[in-house]
């Protein structure tokens, strides 16, 4: 009688280590944005190891390179206007300056519509109505404060809208473009400021303190009413509908027994929170 004996061997499979230098690089593309006729995709994407602009058809996939600076890269805070401009900034560290493009996808040239020294730069708002035209915040005039102002993306022109008295940091623009809600703040306490037009004077119409809290987002589109987070008289933040006529409550719109409402998205081409979102922490 004969035994064969066989012996099997059995080998791990290697685990391969990552490299901690691979948990800093810059990512093949990022800050992905859908231009408002959605034919084109952008998004970032290194090139001489700096970020830089791509833009891809959605038509037939190919893609185009807006920019290529070998210097600094473009901030992710770039967008889309809705004549199909892109918009985006260089910060120059060496210069402590802040350069403003515009690139028209049309003729595919980009062109210098701002450039400041030491002043920082956002977005307020753009809208459908006055496509060329941007609502901006800058603190040319007074580094510690911003202020509003209407640029020209074609034009480069850029006239004040509204000055700073020193307390207001944030504003909110309608459906039309009109800033007609503003947060203002004195260190402690906040204050909801509504105007019902631009011709007239924003005028306080909720006081946040440390127990209550009211947190605009956006207008509604429904006579005078905006989204807004808010834990007035209850003890969770909820979505709610407020009328900026008389800063009152209209309706909740969602609200979590178990957890503050803390994220959401809104979408202005349908004037409406599209989602909401909450951290709820069970219990043991």
């Amino acid at each position: 009688m004969s035994c064969i004996i066989v012996f099997f061997s059995c080998n791990r499979s290697k685990v391969r280590q990552i490299p901690i230098i691979d948990f800093f690089k810059t990512p093949e593309r990022s800050f992905y944005r859908i231009s408002p006729d959605g034919k084109y995709v952008s998004y970032l994407k290194p090139f001489k190891d700096k970020q830089n602009i791509f833009i891809q058809s959605l038509a037939d996939g190919k893609e185009r390179m807006v920019t290529q600076f070998e210097d600094y890269s473009i901030r992710g805070d770039y967008f889309w206007t809705y004549n199909n401009q892109l918009v985006f900034s260089q910060d120059l560290i060496a210069t402590d300056s802040v350069k403003m493009y515009a690139f028209d996808v049309a003729t595919n040239k980009s062109r210098i519509i701002l450039s400041f020294g030491n002043v920082r730069i956002g977005l307020v708002n753009r809208n459908r109505q006055q496509p060329d035209i941007i609502t901006i915040k800058t603190n040319e005039r007074d580094p510690g404060n911003f202020d509003v102002y209407r640029l020209n993306v074609k034009t480069g022109e850029m006239k004040t809208y509204l000055l700073n008295p020193g307390n207001i940091t944030e504003w909110f623009a309608d459906a039309d473009g009109r800033i007609r809600l503003e947060r203002a703040s004195d260190g402690v306490n906040e204050t909801i400021l509504f105007r019902p037009d631009e011709d007239k004077p924003f005028k306080p119409i909720i006081e946040n303190n440390f127990k209550n809290a009211v947190r605009p987002i956006a207008f509604t589109g429904i006579k005078n009413y905006f989204y807004a987070l808010s834990n007035v008289n209850r003890d969770k933040m909820a979505l709610v509908e407020i009328n900026a006529e008389d800063g009152k409550e209209e309706r909740t719109i969602f609200s979590c027994s178990k957890a503050d409402i803390t994220s959401f998205e809104y979408s202005k081409n349908k004037h409406r929170i599209e989602f909401t979102g909450w951290d709820r922490i069970n219990a043991a």
